[in-house]
């Protein structure tokens, strides 16, 4: 919101790095549809694509999850 995505995109990573595996769907969701969010407000070349993709992965995660 304050236009730091630079910031955000560390502490994205920083809070990423603290989860208990890859597979971990509690925080992969969630920290797929930040990203995505994060990556859309940045608006550069591809980046609409690449947050498509992230917000794809993070239903079918969230959706596996709750089968």
């Amino acid at each position: 919101m304050l236009g730091d995505l630079d910031g955000v995109e560390i502490t994205l990573r920083e809070a990423m790095s603290y989860r208990s595996n890859d597979q971990d769907a509690r925080t992969l969701g969630v920290h797929d549809r930040m990203r995505a969010r994060m990556i859309m407000a940045r608006n550069q070349p591809g980046d609409l694509a690449t947050a498509r993709d992230l917000f794809k992965r993070a239903i079918e995660v969230t959706s596996f999850r709750n089968m």
